[in-house]
């Protein structure tokens, strides 16, 4: 191969490595903060799949999701339902159980939003939230025997924790 079309590969690769890949995150609009958003992105989602550039969304694993979830809402649900007087096991089995009825159906409903703009998200994930919240709450109420507001406040309270540490967990994994 001449030296002319070796140097002319060796620029073609150069130029193809500044450019960004099919299917690659955005980047950011002018203003937008250089910090990435750190959010739960589904594996099925191609955002998990690639490196977000900064001010994009940082992909957490759906497995360390659910057991963030699990870990943080499980002991405050146990706690809230023994105000009622359910016991430590069936409070357990009740927390697990609207946990795995209502996180895949949030998992998936946020991954359709990982591309859009962090407004679109950050409505989506309010609102399903507070879907879940008005779920677990329903779930809670049959299925541990309480009545009153104790199934809203302890589904709050259990979410809101929830979202916050994973909201924490995923800024920790993005910075580091």
């Amino acid at each position: 191969m001449p030296a002319g079309a070796r140097s002319a590969a060796a620029s073609a690769r150069a130029v193809a490595a500044r450019k960004p890949a099919s299917g690659a995150a955005p980047r950011p609009r002018a203003g937008a903060a250089s910090a990435a958003v750190a959010i739960l992105v589904p594996p099925c989602s191609p955002a998990f799949h690639r490196r977000p550039a900064p001010g994009t969304i940082t992909p957490v694993p759906y497995l360390l999701a659910f057991a963030l979830t699990l870990l943080v809402e499980v002991p405050l649900y146990v706690g809230a339902l023994a105000l009622d007087g359910t016991g430590r096991a069936r409070a357990t089995a009740v927390a697990v159980a609207v946990n795995c009825a209502t996180h895949p159906a949030l998992w998936w409903f946020l991954g359709r939003f990982t591309g859009a703009t962090a407004a679109a998200y950050w409505t989506a994930l309010t609102l399903a939230e507070l879907a879940v919240v008005a779920v677990e709450a329903a779930l809670l109420a049959p299925l541990a025997g309480c009545r009153g507001p104790l199934p809203y406040a302890a589904s709050f309270t259990a979410n809101a924790a929830s979202v916050l540490a994973g909201m924490l967990v995923a800024r920790g994994l993005a910075a580091g």
